[in-house]
């Protein structure tokens, strides 16, 4: 199990331990989103960013995701929005982008509001991969198929009957990345597992 480092690195091996450990949480977060074929991280123009790049497994899913991070804790300031926006205009739009820094500044998600840039923005501690292993988070299933949404919908009731989940508020959701409206198997982890289903809504 890889753990997320938060204080400033004192010097240049805390540094390296940094980058491998965020690097390897990244890499945590797209599988457990299923995406594959993730590229090696390169530097992000000189802003003191990386950013990889992956392939999702499912064709109902953004075919490619740009993922930039930090490989230190001081480049989130010298972020340039043109940067970001140079992904914008280069990328399809089934594409997605996340920005995964140590802190959101507000600056920047009004910079980025302003240029009306389409990015998912995630903290450090939101990517630790410590999450979805604990014990108490259950396993969870995208149910993508439609005929198998309405199989479970005629033996359990309309969705909007389900435990709600908010999109991009509950921690777990976050980390997981389901879009709203969408139907998750539950699975949790013990030695009987009953499964349930839940309905991914937008947040009011």
């Amino acid at each position: 199990m890889c753990s997320m480092i938060c204080p400033l690195p004192a010097n240049d091996e805390d540094m390296l331990e940094l980058q491998e450990d965020l690097t390897e949480a990244v890499s945590c977060l797209l599988e457990a989103r299923g995406y594959t074929h993730l590229s090696k991280s390169i530097p992000f123009f000189k802003t003191g960013l990386r950013i990889c790049t992956a392939r999702h497994e499912s064709p109902r899913q953004s075919q490619l995701i740009h993922c930039i991070f930090e490989s230190d804790p001081l480049s989130i300031d010298r972020i340039g929005v043109s940067e970001l926006l140079d992904i914008k205009k280069n990328k399809s739009k089934e594409d997605h982008v996340i920005l995964i820094c140590s802190h959101i500044s507000n600056q920047l998600q009004r910079a980025l509001c302003q240029e009306e840039f389409s990015c998912e923005t995630l903290t450090t501690s939101e990517v630790n991969p410590a999450i979805p292993r604990h014990y108490l988070v259950p396993n969870y299933r995208h149910i993508q198929s439609p005929l198998e949404i309405q199989q479970i919908e005629n033996r359990f009731g309309p969705r909007s009957l389900f435990p709600k989940l908010i999109h991009n508020q509950d921690p777990i959701m976050r980390y997981f990345g389901f879009p709203p409206d969408s139907i998750l198997e539950v699975i949790p982890k013990n030695q009987n597992p009953s499964i349930e289903y839940r309905h991914v809504i937008a947040a009011s």
